[in-house]
């Protein structure tokens, strides 16, 4: 194999590789939390809780759990594209873990530690929700179920 072909089998591979799926949809995932952030945060729904963060969180928890729950759990190897680029993908770049703690630090910071305690619990459990809704709502929409 020549060293164009080499090359030319190395790019191609990379763009159709699980790795090359999972950063683009997290890429699209990280401009899409932004934009609804910057959606919440400029109508004021954002003065007394971190709300962009919490839906956020909650949607690509819910969007997950539909992914699972339609086609994850019956034909994982037909959808693993799919399933990189959207669920660890998308979904991994969507949600936020990490802003989650520094907003509920910044809470405790300024003395508001039940909004941060209400922030981090109600987070948890919504995430739990929003992934068995999706669950249930792929297995019910799942074609031959």
């Amino acid at each position: 194999m020549g060293t164009l072909q080499l090359a030319s089998a190395l790019v191609w591979g990379l763009f159709t590789s699980h790795v090359t799926l999972i950063g683009f949809g997290g890429g699209i995932g990280s401009a899409a939390r932004y934009v609804l952030g910057r959606v919440i945060h400029e109508n004021g729904w954002t003065h007394h809780f971190p709300l962009g963060t919490f839906l956020v969180n909650f949607l690509g928890s819910l969007l997950l759990g539909f992914l699972i729950g339609l086609v994850w759990e019956r034909q994982p190897q037909s959808v693993a594209g799919w399933f990189s680029f959207l669920g660890t993908g998308f979904c991994g770049g969507f949600t936020t873990f990490s802003t989650l703690q520094w907003e509920t630090l910044d809470l405790a910071r300024r003395g508001q530690h039940l909004v941060a305690l209400l922030n981090v619990g109600g987070s948890i459990v919504a995430g739990f929700v929003g992934i068995a809704l999706g669950v249930a709502l792929g297995i019910w929409l799942r074609p031959g179920t």
